[in-house]
């Protein structure tokens, strides 16, 4: 049985390489640059992508030589050939169809391409006549020959082993367990993904990189929208141009920067609630730096994140994208390398990217978003020693902190260095002593932004005597908000309220020790930033600038079935199931509840139709 299932396994890595080279091949006709470095590379990330398909592949043939183990009738060596009949040409169709798929639409093969197949009258007429001859041949050709390889190299079934039983079960077993390891990629802690396979700043190459039936498969299992609009309550159109609506205004944009160009860090602080900061309301002596270092910085003091996890919060802040009910679109790899970007913006303005995380970048896709959107390095748990992490996450924020600054040191200027902290996510663990009796949940949160904010007192009495850093902005928000410590119900919109500082050398004197109390959200900050730098933003059509006095001062936040909606005046929350407002906060107007309805209804339409062919053309 073992060298069945490696024989398989192998035919299928060939498989895979073989479709690689057809697919470099195909786009360097038409006209994509990829050099035969590129092509090794691409394989090399590729292959546990490649792995993890394999075993999917391989999952019937192992339970049938299982079988065959204890028993010699002939019907599972037909199975088996059978099998082999269907699976091989299928996949051969599917990977020939990626190509030129690729070539027009920008996108690997996904499950909206597939659902053209049920107009197949339409989809051949976008054909030549002898595009679809010579695609009927080489689909024929190339089946027979992986079919005769699959019959070659498979080992002949001549019937049960003469092995004992307990050896047999063993062995089944053990071949079992390897054929789930390779399913999941692995035995760390997130399954593979996209991410795994992702190296370079050029989306071409990650694409090639990537298996395109693992992400078909992947993408079916996604997409489980429909072509309906769940939250739809309002005509399309009155919808978009409400929303359209509170992103327009005069502009009375304020200036904060020194200089044109100053390094921007964006230090992006996990689960740091405003209930943890003394200057936001938040507990007294639980942050006290960061609450210290408020009195020489631009705080903004009513800012909410628009979702409550990590993989809705890097699209609201590099793209202005807020999170979306029962998904997140990074997620998506389309539909995230569909949004606008603004660490790509900042790169062709001459910046040069990083980004350090103590976590593995294959979490929830962040390694494919993170080169969707041109960071060059990318730091991440592996370049970390085992000492310096925790049991679950990765790294703690202190040497990750270190790493960044030591980097820094002989990074080129202007840069956009982005730091994602950790610690202080559940479970909550320290390399220290306890700041607080950890005997619950809330005290062990305690505990760990209290560490966190040591780490960021340590990290900032070094940042400050670099030659670099009067050239610099330091914006350090959360990623999203928490109920603890204060324990705080699930839909109380003040649980998505976070801070956001901006602090450094290259803010103007001004602008230092001042508050800005209007009402915004974490995905104005792309817009907030971009102005500043002279940039212009006008992809990001849900992105607000925290800066422009003149703006509509409001927040969206999602909680899935239900929606919050924040403005200077109160706040209120909205339950899609029964349509009506409830936890009501000073607002009453009808017109604020169709505001968030809109809202609501035109971001998910958004979302639907991201990476739509129809948008690229």
């Amino acid at each position: 049985m073992i060298r069945k299932l490696f024989t398989l396994y192998i035919f299928w890595l060939i498989f895979f390489l073989l479709f690689r080279i057809l697919f470099i091949l195909y786009l360097q006709s038409t006209g994509t640059e990829i050099t035969f470095v590129d092509y090794f590379k691409c394989s090399f990330h590729g292959l546990r992508l490649d792995l993890s398909t394999a075993s999917y592949v391989v999952a019937i043939p192992f339970l049938i030589f299982i079988m065959q183990e204890f028993s010699s009738r002939e019907i599972f060596k037909r199975i088996i050939n059978i099998y082999h009949l269907i699976i091989i040409p299928v996949c051969i169709i599917l990977l020939l169809a990626n190509m030129p798929l690729y070539h027009s639409w920008g996108t690997l093969i996904n499950r909206r391409a597939i659902t053209f197949a049920a107009d197949p009258v339409e989809m051949l007429a976008s054909l030549s006549t002898l595009m679809l001859i010579s695609s009927i041949a080489a689909a024929g050709l190339l089946s027979l020959f992986f079919i005769r390889l699959n019959r070659l190299m498979l080992p002949d079934s001549k019937g049960p082993t003469s092995s004992k039983t307990y050896i047999k079960i063993l062995t089944s077993l053990v071949c079992a367990a390897c054929v789930v390891i390779g399913i999941r990629g692995g035995l760390q802690l997130i399954p593979i993904n996209e991410s795994n396979a992702s190296f370079s700043s050029r989306s071409v190459l990650n694409d090639a990189a990537v298996n395109p039936l693992w992400h078909l498969a992947n993408n079916i299992s996604k997409s489980k929208l429909t072509d309906k609009n769940l939250y739809h309550e309002m005509p399309d159109e009155l919808a978009k141009n409400t929303v359209a609506s509170l992103y327009t205004g005069d502009s009375c944009n304020m200036e904060i920067f020194k200089i044109a160009k100053p390094n921007v860090v964006l230090i992006i602080l996990e689960s740091f609630t405003a209930d943890v900061l003394e200057p936001l309301g938040g507990e007294k002596g639980l942050t006290p730096f960061l609450s210290s270092l408020c009195d020489s910085s631009l705080l903004f003091t009513n800012i909410y994140a628009s979702g409550r996890r990590t993989d809705q919060a890097l699209p609201s802040l590099f793209a202005g994208f807020p999170a979306q009910p029962d998904y997140s679109v990074m997620r998506f790899t389309e539909k995230a390398a569909a949004l606008p970007s603004m660490p790509a913006l900042m790169m062709d303005a001459g910046y040069h990217l990083s980004y350090y995380y103590g976590g593995e970048t294959g979490f929830s896709n962040m390694g494919a978003y993170l080169h969707h959107n041109k960071f060059e390095k990318i730091i991440s748990r592996d370049d970390f020693a085992s000492g310096n992490m925790n049991s679950k996450w990765g790294a703690h924020d202190e040497f990750v902190l270190q790493r960044q600054l030591k980097d820094l040191a002989v990074e080129k200027q202007p840069f956009l260095s982005v730091l994602l902290t950790l610690t202080s996510h559940e479970p909550f663990e320290i390399p220290r002593e306890n700041y607080f009796p950890a005997t619950n949940e809330p005290d062990r949160f305690r505990n760990a932004v209290r560490y966190t904010d040591d780490c960021l007192k340590n990290y900032f009495s070094t940042a400050e005597k670099e030659s670099w850093f009067a050239n610099t902005v330091f914006i350090l928000v959360a990623d999203h908000g928490h109920l603890l410590p204060m324990q705080r119900d699930f839909y109380d919109v003040m649980s998505h309220r976070i801070p956001l500082v901006i602090y450094g050398g290259a803010l103007k004197d001004e602008f230092k020790g001042r508050k800005i109390n209007g009402t915004g959200n974490q995905n104005d900050l792309p817009v907030t930033l971009l102005k500043q730098l002279k940039i212009v933003t006008d992809q990001f059509l849900m992105s607000n600038d925290l800066l422009d006095t003149c703006r509509n001062n409001f927040a969206y936040v999602d909680m899935d079935q239900t929606l919050g909606w924040i403005t200077d005046d109160g706040s209120f929350t909205y339950l899609h199931h029964s349509n009506k407002p409830e936890r009501i906060k000073n607002i009453t107007d009808t017109t604020s509840y169709k505001k968030a309805v809109a809202y609501r209804q035109q971001l998910f339409e958004t979302f639907m139709h991201l990476g739509d062919p129809v948008q690229k053309k």
